[in-house]
């Protein structure tokens, strides 16, 4: 009886360094960051299968007084989910971004047709300023369903 009351404590204590862990991707080194999303994917798969071991020794127990304690924790871990998620695609779209431009040379090198090539290709990739997140496959100043089609490109 005594080992499912510290269930609760355990695991809370395990996502908060994992917040902790994710919130510092950020600040790490870029070269760092891909080893750190790894390790906290793999401490988030361990966390969920310590809350749904959890929730079977619940079940188990008949323990109905625990089940707020249980969605507490289900709904902290789905929040680090979305957090770690979104970290993990900012730093792929930042090596993206970095591989892109380290096959370009500098832009104090470029002609200057070279300098309008690149803009054009940098507003192209852009589509359309009137396209909103509200409808992504509609263009807001020309209703037309697909931006890059847009009188204003």
């Amino acid at each position: 009886m005594a080992e499912i009351d510290s269930y609760d404590a355990d695991i809370s204590a395990r996502i908060e360094a994992l917040g902790r862990n994710i919130d510092s991707i950020s600040k790490k080194d870029p070269s760092q960051r891909p080893k750190l999303i790894q390790k906290c994917q793999n401490e988030l798969k361990q966390i969920r299968m310590d809350i749904e071991a959890y929730e079977l020794d619940i079940e188990t127990q008949r323990r109905k007084d625990l089940a707020d304690s249980l969605n507490n924790l289900r709904d902290r871990w789905g929040r680090l989910q979305t957090e770690l998620d979104f970290k993990r695609s900012e730093n792929m779209n930042a090596n993206a971004l970095y591989a892109e431009r380290s096959r370009q040379k500098p832009l104090n090198e470029l002609n200057g047709e070279e300098l309008v090539a690149l803009g054009d290709e940098v507003q192209g990739k852009s589509k359309c300023a009137a396209y909103t997140s509200f409808d992504l496959n509609r263009c807001q100043c020309c209703d037309k369903n697909e931006a890059t089609s847009c009188r204003r490109s």
